[in-house]
């Protein structure tokens, strides 16, 4: 069961908690795309630069000059609940479709890991992170993963969480509508990132092919029992 509901208010937990159990009887794990600026980090405090920095340090074992609430702010409060929150729902494998994919896994997965997302780096999929090209846009990266991932892609079993400004191409034009990632995308409003909210209306996306597969299912079970002996 949840974990992390306690205080959250009764309007999302019992949602939460439903979706929790249905996710429970899916064949396969969900796909969380993760974008991170604007989702996680809300560049306040502090970038990506400052974090990979300062994770390249601690695993080379060198003194760092970092200023101590680093980690604690680096991403942004209510981002890691919502995150936390998110993983005891779907128990996804993550892709990450962000720049932060630049600094290498063992980095990425240090800021993970230091700001309380070690779930995230516990979790994410063999094939980590979207294909980029210099001049390609989010909505390509993912199509491109989707493609190599068959069986992702026809199930529909999948979650892009981005934002407004690098997210754009992902709920518009020819290329999200004709692939359906339009239709699997939530956008974090910028300078708000992953909020409680914003979590609870996300998460609905995960159950649209949760319920189709349910459908499917007892369709399945009707005509089982139908059968003769």
């Amino acid at each position: 069961m949840i974990r992390r509901l306690d205080g959250v208010p009764k309007i999302y937990a019992g949602d939460f908690k439903h979706l929790q159990r249905c996710i429970a009887k899916m064949p396969s794990r969900p796909i969380v795309f993760l974008d991170i600026d604007d989702v996680l980090c809300l560049n306040s405090h502090y970038n990506g630069q400052s974090a990979a920095s300062a994770a390249k340090a601690h695993l080379a074992g060198e003194h760092h000059e970092v200023v101590g609430d680093l980690w604690a702010t680096v991403f942004d409060a209510e981002a890691v609940s919502a995150m936390l929150i998110l993983n005891d729902i779907a128990k996804p494998h993550y892709v990450i479709s962000s720049t932060w994919a630049q600094y290498g896994r063992p980095l990425l997965s240090e800021i993970f890991r230091r700001t309380g997302l070690g779930v995230v780096a516990d979790n994410l999929h063999a094939d980590w992170l979207t294909p980029r090209r210099v001049d390609s846009n989010r909505v390509s990266e993912i199509r491109w993963w989707l493609d190599g991932h068959a069986e992702v892609r026809e199930s529909g079993f999948y979650l892009v969480l981005d934002d407004e400004i690098s997210g754009p191409s992902l709920q518009c034009g020819t290329e999200a509508r004709e692939s359906g990632i339009e239709h699997h995308t939530f956008l974090c409003k910028a300078n708000e990132g992953l909020t409680l909210d914003a979590l609870y209306r996300a998460s609905g996306i995960l159950s649209l092919p949760v319920g189709q597969f349910m459908v499917q299912h007892e369709r399945e079970e009707r005509a089982r029992k139908r059968r003769p002996k």
